[in-house]
């Protein structure tokens, strides 16, 4: 099936009465301000002194909203083809406009002629031509990338860490950050970790026997850890737990 082009969409899925909730805002707005039922009254609120800037540009930024969801609401929105490429239909592009008219620092001005024959019931078709010209004004043009000094990374991890020369003072806050908040005695961690290991705790249990097995045991319940290092250094624990290995095969080797 042939595609339908952006005239035969709009012809096959016409407005009609889809703005009428813009248009009865529009008069609301301009009659609470004592004024004519036109896009340039509520334009020119602030010079007759009947309402400030901010006000004005409150009311100008809800009328704006309203027709551009009016917009979206309508069926032609999903099936126009989008402004930006890598978007999927119009739908998102209206989505992405209503968002910066939402951001106040969008230039309401570039919707007056959307507006006016919006409000005037002009032809389809110059309603979506002045909406397409709308959002392409406000959308943002490709990022170029940016330099290679500009590239590289300013935050810090374990995984730039290349070797193991580093100090372990170093290292620590570093690894400490990228773990965030550590816990200790959460309730069922065990069984939720280890649970399905099949006899862990026996097996455990055996090896530790081993440990405080003989007249000179690796541990004593009063004492801790036979050797272990008073300041727990990195490379003190690893070298007191090559001796325990160590001990271990000797132990095997003379039963």
């Amino acid at each position: 099936m042939a595609l339908l082009s952006k005239r035969e969409i709009i012809e096959f899925r016409p407005i009609g009465d889809g703005l009428n909730a813009f248009r009865d805002e529009f008069v609301s707005t301009c009659r609470s301000s004592g004024l004519p039922c036109s896009v340039q009254s509520v334009h020119e609120l602030d010079h007759d002194g009947q309402m400030t800037v901010s006000n004005r540009e409150l009311a100008l930024q809800s009328l704006c909203i309203w027709l551009i969801l009016a917009l979206q609401a309508l069926p032609a929105s999903r099936a126009l083809p989008p402004v930006v490429g890598a978007h999927k239909n119009l739908f998102n592009d209206l989505s992405r406009l209503c968002s910066s008219i939402n951001s106040d620092e969008f230039n309401l001005e570039r919707l007056l002629p959307l507006s006016i024959a919006a409000f005037n019931r002009e032809f389809d078709e110059v309603i979506w031509d002045k909406l397409y010209a709308a959002a392409a004004e406000t959308t943002p043009p490709h990022p170029r990338p940016p330099p290679y000094v500009e590239q590289m990374p300013y935050s810090c991890s374990t995984s730039m860490i290349s070797n193991s020369h580093e100090r372990r003072d170093d290292i620590d806050p570093v690894l400490k950050k990228e773990l965030g908040s550590i816990y200790t005695d959460v309730p069922g961690f065990e069984e939720a970790f280890f649970g399905g290991v099949k006899d862990l705790e026996k097996a455990g249990t055996a090896v530790f026997h081993r440990f405080i097995e003989g007249d000179d045991p690796l541990y004593r319940e009063t004492a801790g850890w036979r050797d272990w290092p008073q300041s727990a250094e990195e490379k003190q624990v690893l070298d007191c737990k090559k001796s325990f290995a160590g001990s271990r095969r000797s132990k095997r080797s003379n039963a």
